[in-house]
């Protein structure tokens, strides 16, 4: 990782926790639904923003996917605070569908390609032996 790119995957990194911190803090200060909804929302959004950084700097282990499913279903449980009627059920169901969705693919990328690359390991490992004898 170059300079630019390691500057901007700090940067970003940063900016994620910081909407989380943010996020955290928010209905400590003020006691209210709304700003309990905007709590929820910055803090998916930090979720899913250091799922992107970390996909920058470990490309294609899933961690989009599974960040972006939290800060999915996250948002859609946050819809739950105005009021439980039949949409807000409807909509949280289908954040949860969405959310499951990125959440389990991901993490089936991220197992598929660690134990490809333990076996490339292995492989490797013993033509290296198989070499020096």
């Amino acid at each position: 990782m170059n300079n630019n790119n390691q500057n901007s995957f700090f940067d970003g990194i940063g900016l994620g926790i910081s909407f989380i911190i943010a996020g955290i803090f928010l209905p400590l200060l003020f006691h209210n639904k709304f700003i309990l909804i905007i709590a929820a929302i910055l803090i998916a959004f930090g979720i899913m923003g250091l799922g992107i950084e970390l996909e920058k700097v470990y490309p294609n282990l899933g961690y989009t996917n599974i960040f972006m499913g939290f800060g999915i279903i996250l948002f859609g449980a946050s819809i739950l605070v105005f009021s439980v009627n039949i949409l807000t059920k409807f909509l949280f169901l289908l954040f949860l569908i969405i959310g499951g969705f990125a959440l389990f693919s991901g993490t089936l990328k991220y197992f598929s390609n660690n134990t490809k690359e333990s076996k490339e390991k292995k492989t490797s490992k013993k033509k290296l032996s198989s070499l020096s004898v």
